[in-house]
């Protein structure tokens, strides 16, 4: 990707590509103001000789001129699409935190609607196991609620222990409380995200891989 595309809209991006991109050009950016520090010394000896009565051609002047006046150009047009480019990464980190809040808005509801399923699904089996309750013990009803009400008997209570932790082992996957408090979390962070200070971590992070390239 270039980054002329991503400036004039072509193609959008991503924010690490668009980083990457900024990256890449700070690179040529230092390059051209090396270039420019050069051409300047170049230039400024080349006049020195002529005052002092050297033999120096006006074209060799000209072309260090020249070459002074490409780097300064160089330098402008680089640092101008740098503040678009970055500029770019802002609206691009921006998009895609909005983006990720909807489908954790939409992750939620999908949770929330299989929270529902689950309850339902657990008062029409508390009911079927009440219901059974009752059959041993009509006078069960007025008595004290939960396990022990189920199963007075310590080795019943034990074995419902051992059922219970073994169908718990058997549920896959991530529980609605986990699953959700994920998901609540990722959105409080991203609501607070400070979107300048994620784009200049971002391109630390390019900027330190490129430096890690560098040494390989």
């Amino acid at each position: 990707m270039n980054f002329i595309d991503i400036l004039t809209g072509k193609k959008k991006g991503t924010p690490a590509e668009i980083a990457g991109q900024i990256v890449e050009l700070e690179a040529q950016l230092t390059e051209y103001r090396v270039q420019k520090d050069k051409a300047w010394q170049e230039a400024k000896s080349l006049r020195q000789q002529k005052m002092g009565g050297g033999k120096v051609a006006q074209a060799d002047i000209a072309r260090a001129d020249q070459s002074i006046t490409d780097a300064e150009l160089n330098i402008a047009a680089a640092e101008e699409s740098l503040d678009g480019l970055r500029k770019k990464l802002q609206e691009s980190v921006s998009a895609a935190t909005q983006a990720r809040l909807r489908k954790i808005s939409q992750e939620l509801e999908t949770a929330r609607v299989k929270k529902l399923g689950i309850v339902e699904e657990i008062i029409a089996t508390a009911g079927q196991l009440k219901a059974l309750q009752l059959s041993l013990n009509p006078e069960i009803i007025s008595g004290p609620e939960g396990v022990s009400a189920f199963f007075p008997n310590l080795e019943e209570r034990k074995k419902f222990q051992v059922a219970f932790e073994s169908a718990q082992a058997a549920m896959t996957g991530k529980s609605y409380f986990e699953e959700t408090r994920e998901l609540k979390e990722e959105e409080r962070r991203l609501s607070s995200l400070d979107i300048t200070a994620e784009c200049e971590k971002m391109l630390e992070d390019k900027r330190a891989g490129q430096e890690e390239a560098g040494d390989v």
